[in-house]
């Protein structure tokens, strides 16, 4: 017999999807699209007020859901999507650095899972395009550390189709995400050719230009669920007497009936 059990949000087996079908990380998937619609929220309209850098039109989009990305780009994020010949910025990137197994209860334990989130803003040239951008980077920050203190339970949002306010952990079956920290900084592509000692080309002179970003670092705690046959543990009611003396000649003293242990309620625990 197979174990099917969760693990997070994913059932082991992984369930067949069709041909072709995406193998999908729904933590990562459902904190980008998450902490982009808080983007969207605390930052559109501001931007949209501003001159954009790239030709002067407003970014009316501070993350746009094609930008979302669960994947490291490896300094690949200035390449255009399929199709398209610009850059897919404003960007939003997602993914795992690290995990460790954790443990927790008498019947779960769970993954620790460190995940780096990364906006990336359209390029500026350095120093005066971030005259007026300055507080970009300090924006995101705060914007990811809303997010995380309302326990990702967002006014207007649910994630999936979920009812707006459903909090995203319980959405995606994790027990707990929390946002430790981060750091701003600014991205350069790699260089084509000869470079200088900073790293940026040669062929750019004296105009320097980079794109701004922030880069943020999520704990998520994913439950390992036990099979199902592990309940039936938990079965019986079970019957405990305290008594003096032997079983022959002993008294009892009290007498208790340990009722059934569902597996909702093991689960709530």
């Amino acid at each position: 017999m197979s174990d099917v059990s969760q693990v997070g949000p994913q059932t082991l087996p992984v369930p067949l999807g069709g041909t072709d079908s995406a193998l999908q990380d729904l933590t990562l998937v459902g904190l980008l699209d998450c902490l982009g619609f808080t983007l969207k929220a605390d930052l559109d309209g501001k931007l949209g007020e501003m001159r954009g850098p790239v030709d002067g039109n407003p970014i009316a989009d501070a993350c746009p859901a094609a930008h979302r990305f669960p994947w490291n780009h490896e300094d690949t994020f200035t390449r255009p999507l399929p199709g398209e010949t610009t850059e897919p910025l404003p960007a939003l990137y997602a993914w795992e650095e690290s995990s460790e197994r954790v443990q927790g209860t008498l019947v779960h334990d769970f993954i620790k899972r460190k995940i780096t989130v990364q906006y990336i803003f359209p390029e500026l040239q350095l120093p005066w395009g971030t005259s007026a951008r300055h507080g970009l980077a300090a924006t995101v920050e705060r914007s990811f550390a809303k997010a995380a203190d309302r326990f990702f339970r967002i006014a207007g949002y649910g994630f999936g189709g979920a009812p707006d306010g459903t909090p995203l952990w319980q959405t995606i079956n994790v027990t707990r995400i929390v946002f430790v920290g981060g750091q701003p900084g600014r991205l350069e592509p790699k260089p084509s050719g000869s470079s200088s000692g900073a790293g940026r080309s040669n062929a750019a002179g004296h105009i320097q230009r980079a794109y701004p970003c922030f880069q943020g670092v999520f704990h998520v705690l994913e439950r390992i669920e036990q099979p199902t046959e592990v309940y039936e543990d938990f079965a019986k009611n079970v019957t405990g007497t305290i008594a003096l003396g032997t079983d022959d000649d002993g008294l009892d003293i009290l007498s208790r009936v340990i009722p059934t242990v569902s597996e909702e309620t093991v689960e709530d625990e």
